[in-house]
């Protein structure tokens, strides 16, 4: 994820515009070229499965209710763990989005 960020941007203007374009619009933009379609989507999710797991328990513990996945399970989680780790470094960097 950060390496993702710094080979992408180079200022910190870019930084934070990244930041605050992911956490209002999400993957779902097509922003994030890597996470466009199924093949990558899925990769991603067999990759980082036991990471995205752990943010998935978090988020459920915290809304006190199950996530309900909409579309496809892989893709679904993928984007959701990229999304939340965006915003753990965004929260650790001190951006107010």
């Amino acid at each position: 994820m950060a390496n993702y960020i710094l080979e992408e941007y180079s200022n910190d203007d870019e930084i934070e515009t990244f930041f605050s374009d992911l956490l209002n619009h999400g993957c779902q933009s097509g922003m994030i070229t890597t996470l466009i379609y199924y093949y990558d989507t899925h990769k991603f999710y067999d990759e980082f499965y036991d990471e995205i797991e752990e943010i998935r328990d978090d988020l459920e513990e915290s809304l006190g209710e199950v996530i309900k996945v909409k579309g496809d399970l892989k893709n679904f989680y993928a984007w959701l763990g990229f999304e939340e780790m965006t915003r753990t470094i965004a929260d650790e960097l001190g951006l107010e989005i």
